[in-house]
């Protein structure tokens, strides 16, 4: 990348970059220096509020204060989408993440069991230093379920989750820091209101 400017890493970076380095650099590091914030996506632009508004909407939201938790979620996003967005650009962003929301709270929210909020996991070894941060954690009696939101379009099954190197790492930092409480890995695809998962062992 350019001299003095290293990109920040997420999980679908990470991912992406150990698919195709290519890609990485065509859609992360070419668009992240171009000449204009406006030639990345809608779908990537959005991630970050959506991302936000729902770690606000769970670290602060009470049922039985009278709002609902329709409003109070919409009311964080639109709070979350930067205020130097575009006008054109912004509701393109309103529009979308609505759409998303919605299909969260009607076919998701209500199985929510949150115990932590963007957890910072660390791994670290002789020959290897990871660290992440897991969007969700959610608590039930036999364990916890690791959770991660998906604004993209690209959904994973199961098995292709059992075998991904990203997912496997996340789930040694997290048994490492929780040893034999993690049950579960899920993402959320925020767009489709669908949740796949898959059963943690110790084979990943």
């Amino acid at each position: 990348c350019p001299v003095g400017r290293v990109p920040t890493l997420s999980i679908t970076k990470l991912k992406t970059y150990i698919e195709c380095p290519n890609k990485y650099n065509e859609k992360y590091i070419k668009k992240s220096f171009g000449n204009s914030e406006n030639e990345a996506s809608v779908s990537l632009q959005l991630d970050r509020p959506i991302h936000a508004a729902l770690a606000d909407f769970h670290k602060s939201f009470v049922a039985d204060k009278g709002e609902s938790a329709e409003s109070a979620l919409f009311s964080s996003f639109y709070s979350n989408i930067p205020p130097t967005t575009e006008d054109e650009l912004a509701e393109k962003l309103k529009s979308s993440g609505r759409e998303f929301l919605y299909k969260y709270i009607k076919y998701l929210y209500p199985k929510a069991r949150p115990l932590y909020i963007n957890q910072t996991l660390d791994f670290n070894t002789d020959n290897f230093c990871f660290q992440t941060v897991v969007d969700r954690i959610d608590s039930y009696e036999d364990g916890l379920k690791l959770i991660d939101y998906k604004t993209g379009h690209r959904q994973q099954s199961d098995l292709q989750m059992q075998n991904d190197p990203t997912i496997c790492a996340i789930c040694a930092a997290a048994d490492n820091k929780w040893p034999g409480q993690i049950k579960q890995y899920s993402c959320i695809y925020l767009g489709k209101g669908t949740e796949v998962k898959t059963e943690v062992t110790s084979l990943m």
